[in-house]
């Protein structure tokens, strides 16, 4: 098989940026608290256009506000979708203004599910139950 020929190192360039930073699937939050709205226009600096959810697709953000209750994720003009936690409606302070963070798609249920959790504080029971023990934002990345 031909390997394809690349006549434009510009777009080569963007393409490996885009893939070694991950800048290509983060986007600032411009919506409320519960109701996170992503843009993904082909614009800098994220390049990327979703016109659909695809499963397993991961976004990151930087939440604009805290969430007091129940979360969903808007990208672009698509259907916002639940935000949960181990299946689950996220609780207060789940996310932080201010926090990263990062949800991958479940398209079987129709659900964003954030990685980590979000607290601040990753618990034994959160990597025994197999949640992600990452934390991106909270008051530390304590492991009780």
């Amino acid at each position: 098989m031909a390997m394809p020929v690349v006549t434009n190192g510009t777009i080569l360039a963007q393409t490996i940026n885009l893939l070694s930073t991950a800048s290509g699937w983060f986007s600032g939050d411009s919506g409320t608290a519960n109701n996170y709205q992503l843009t993904f226009s082909g614009a800098s600096p994220n390049f990327n256009t979703i016109a659909a959810l695809v499963d397993g697709q991961i976004l990151t953000f930087v939440a604009a506000n805290a969430n007091s209750g129940a979360s969903a994720i808007q990208v672009n003009a698509l259907t916002p979708v639940s935000l949960t936690k181990r299946g689950s409606a996220l609780s207060a302070g789940d996310i932080l203004a201010g926090q990263v963070v990062v949800a991958i798609y479940n398209s079987s249920s129709n659900r964003f599910e954030m990685l980590g959790t979000g607290s601040g504080t990753t618990n034994a029971s959160d990597i025994n139950s197999g949640i992600l023990a990452v934390n991106f934002g909270g008051s530390g990345a304590n492991l009780s």
